[in-house]
């Protein structure tokens, strides 16, 4: 059962959508002041429960009449953590249906990510890109933006490296990364994931790659919650530059299935 918090937006075919990706042992509920601080620029924000997290540790038994089924983050292990990426995907179907009723605009479909919530945005995205389209119906490529926030490249076993091999991922989403240049390790990952995509983003003016790389040993919320670094205004311009302002370059359709 994933257990999400919905902040709808301006509940037009304009608003643009954001999913926000929690780190590992943590929650939505920290997540909560973001997600209305962007709902205050009439975005649309969905902010999970990972699997595991918060209030999603339970699961249906396949046992009719057994109790359900605990899951427990420190008991996953890299299939469980693997599949996290159903949950991101179950999350976009719910907008989805919101694009559907008119509500926002899944094609400008943006997604922030805390420290494993970034590496999962990244993977996840390399999926969606990945579905190819029916001759009448789009399936994918929707998520047009990602803001990673101290991306790690790998996870327990997990990386970042084949999803950003992905050429559509590599070159044309708009890539904002954010890392505290103080920490060794977090700033060297941000780095990597940076200079591996600066080659497929020639164009200097369209600022669709940005390095946000402040004074600072913090990492993940601890950015976030720093008022003197402002990185929630730098996510915000970030949404408004590269998909309020590109709203022509992707128009509201209904996706409405071609059996619906």
């Amino acid at each position: 059962f994933l257990r999400c918090s919905y902040y709808p937006g301006a509940d037009t075919k304009t608003t643009v959508p954001i999913m926000v990706l929690h780190g590992w042992g943590s929650s939505r509920s920290e997540l909560h002041p973001f997600a209305l601080y962007l709902q205050s620029f009439k975005h649309a924000v969905l902010v999970p429960d990972l699997r595991g997290h918060g209030r999603s540790t339970q699961q249906r038994n396949p046992r009719p009449g057994e109790p359900d089924l605990e899951i427990s983050a420190e008991k996953m292990r890299r299939p469980e953590i693997e599949r996290m990426g159903l949950d991101v995907e179950a999350c976009k179907q719910f907008l989805m249906e919101k694009n559907n009723a008119g509500e926002l605009n899944i094609e400008q479909l943006g997604v922030v990510g805390f420290e494993f919530g970034a590496l999962l945005a990244v993977n996840w995205a390399a999926v969606d890109w990945s579905v190819r389209s029916l001759p009448a119906y789009k399936m994918g490529q929707d998520v047009k933006a990602l803001a990673l926030i101290s991306p790690p490249r790998k996870f327990q076993g997990i990386t970042t490296q084949k999803a950003l091999n992905q050429p559509d991922v590599r070159a044309r989403l708009s890539v904002l990364i954010v890392a505290g240049a103080d920490d060794a390790g977090a700033i060297g990952d941000a780095k990597r994931i940076y200079n591996g995509l600066e080659r497929f983003h020639t164009n200097k003016e369209e600022r669709d790659l940005v390095p946000y790389w402040p004074a600072t040993s913090l990492q993940g919320l601890q950015l976030l919650n720093a008022r003197s670094l402002n990185v929630p205004r730098t996510i915000a311009i970030f949404i408004n530059e590269r998909l309020v302002k590109k709203a022509e370059l992707f128009p509201w359709t209904d996706r409405t299935g071609p059996l619906d």
